[in-house]
């Protein structure tokens, strides 16, 4: 490639630590490793620039750019993102997460952006939102999906939904899934003793956990339901959610109501909250909208017995018996698949084995990454 297209820029949302934030960063390092030119673009958040700043990447903030929906604030950060992008002169921009999708897509189109890849974790106009506000998302993603090259679900589910919802890019809709360095992954594993220590639960009790953003699309009101209809059945069980985020006090509210403060514990966020999961005996996903969840990933590479909700691509990760699916928003069925884990632990030993098996033989991260540079490549060729 020539220098002119060697120069990509990595655009998302926000920097606060997540599932797409470290795609996005972990992309751009492994494209800077393969000789590209690359500038990282977000919005509100620290842990992006700083881990961007330890690698030696450009990272610029979008000051008015922001989960919430502001449309002076979006208007100022679309404004924002279209100075940047002329600025910088990339050849080809890799936009992740949905708002900077509709944003950045756009911005990228009136900057004279000749090549744009979207990458899409989750449609977000499945969200539990009110009807006009789902409209609008759906009609903002396929009103700017005609200026994007590529569009890159991470599984099948999502780019039918795209296909039904006309969105259709310029070149083609594709599904590249998540992916995971198992390698790594297994060598920042903590040991039991040292993360039961870092969870605070050093006793002998069963131990669910959770790492989530505390925002609705993770439901996690509705999940402490379930953890008091298993306390009252299992009142050895434990409960560690790991996350911070808008619904905090609400969540805190829930878990006084529910008489639960003796067993549903609240950790905020733990940066390095993954290395943990040995600590766990359990993980659950209790979402009311996903996509492709790296929280998940994890726990099934850690070999957990995993309970995920029916959304997104949860299902399909834990197929053929790598866990448990219950459906959405039914605390009491999570809470009955919650505990016959506790009561069948040959059987969720042998689903963790067979989730991690999942995780080597589909999802491994150097795949993940190479695809979605392929994608770039395409777009610009």
């Amino acid at each position: 490639m020539n220098q002119a297209k060697n120069r990509v820029v990595v655009a998302i949302t926000l920097a606060e630590p997540g599932g797409a934030t470290s795609f996005a960063f972990g992309f751009a390092k492994w494209l800077k490793s393969q000789g590209y030119d690359v500038t990282v673009l977000a919005g509100e958040g620290r842990w992006l620039f700083e881990r961007c700043h330890e690698a030696g990447i450009t990272a610029r903030r979008i000051r008015f750019l922001k989960r919430s929906l502001n449309p002076w604030n979006d208007y100022r950060a679309y404004k924002e993102i279209k100075r940047e992008l002329k600025a910088i002169a990339p050849q080809a921009i890799h936009l992740n997460s949905s708002k900077m999708g509709v944003l950045g897509g756009f911005a990228a189109h009136q900057a004279g952006i000749p090549n744009i890849v979207y990458r899409i974790g989750g449609w977000a106009f499945l969200e539990a939102v009110i009807p006009p506000i789902s409209w609008l998302y759906r009609l903002a993603e396929k009103w700017t999906a005609q200026h994007k090259n590529i569009i890159v679900c991470v599984h099948e589910g999502d780019e039918k939904i795209a296909r039904k919802a006309g969105i259709r890019p310029k070149q083609k809709l594709l599904t590249i899934p998540n992916g995971i360095d198992l390698a790594r992954f297994d060598h920042d594993l903590q040991p039991r003793d040292h993360a039961r220590h870092a969870l605070q639960q050093d006793g002998c009790q069963f131990v669910f956990g959770t790492i989530a953003h505390f925002y609705p699309a993770k439901d996690l009101p509705r999940y402490l339901e379930a953890c008091a209809l298993v306390h009252e059945q299992k009142p050895n069980a434990q409960f560690v959610l790991i996350g911070d985020g808008a619904e905090r006090y609400k969540i805190r509210r829930k878990r006084y109501e529910l008489c639960l403060e003796d067993c549903v514990h609240l950790l905020g966020t733990m940066e390095q909250a993954s290395t943990l999961l040995r600590g766990l005996d359990a993980f659950v996903l209790p979402s009311a909208k996903e996509g492709m969840p790296k929280a998940l990933l994890e726990a099934m590479a850690a070999a957990l017995p995993c309970i995920a909700t029916d959304v997104g691509a949860n299902k399909w990760m834990l197929e053929d018996g790598g866990g448990w699916i219950v459906p959405k928003q039914n605390p009491k069925a999570l809470a009955e698949a919650m505990i016959y884990v506790m009561e069948h632990p040959n059987e969720a030993k042998s689903r963790g084995a067979h989730a991690r098996y999942r995780v080597q033989k589909d999802f491994p991260l150097d795949r993940n990454y190479t695809e979605n540079e392929r994608a770039l490549i395409e777009a610009i060729a």
